[in-house]
């Protein structure tokens, strides 16, 4: 009697032991987040970034395309600090604190011009949806 091999596609669906499905990873033009592994590659070139950089980016990852409120990034991010806007404290986050984390994260991606990591003006920030081209 003959076994086929098995091929890795065969094997890649959910698993129905754990009710987990293959890792997550997220992937828009060159760069590929593993969510489960707390890896981000940047044109096939791993980015090493800090425990905050990597939880804003899979905060944006999750609702890739879609604007996420800088509120929302900083509740899921630092949920014990309180978020005062007015206040620019050390246990106080604010509107400042965000900016200053994405710039530093475009800075270790490589996305100085914002392609990958857009701002909406007065509201907060997108990871660029994957069917997006260069430029738009």
């Amino acid at each position: 009697m003959s076994v086929a091999p098995i091929q890795p596609t065969t094997i890649s669906g959910p698993c129905r032991l754990c009710g987990r499905s293959d890792p997550r990873v997220v992937r828009t033009a060159d760069l590929v987040i593993d969510l489960d592994a707390r890896r981000v590659w940047r044109a096939g070139v791993e980015a090493h970034l800090t425990p905050h950089q990597f939880d804003v980016l899979a905060v944006l990852s999750e609702r890739q395309g879609a604007a996420v409120h800088q509120h929302q990034i900083w509740r899921r991010v630092w949920p014990d600090w309180a978020w005062e806007p007015t206040v620019r404290g050390i246990y106080g986050g604010s509107p400042h604190t965000i900016r200053v984390r994405v710039l530093r994260l475009r800075a270790a991606l490589g996305d100085r011009s914002g392609q990958l990591l857009q701002t909406v003006q007065g509201y907060g920030y997108r990871l660029r949806a994957n069917e997006e081209r260069e430029g738009t």
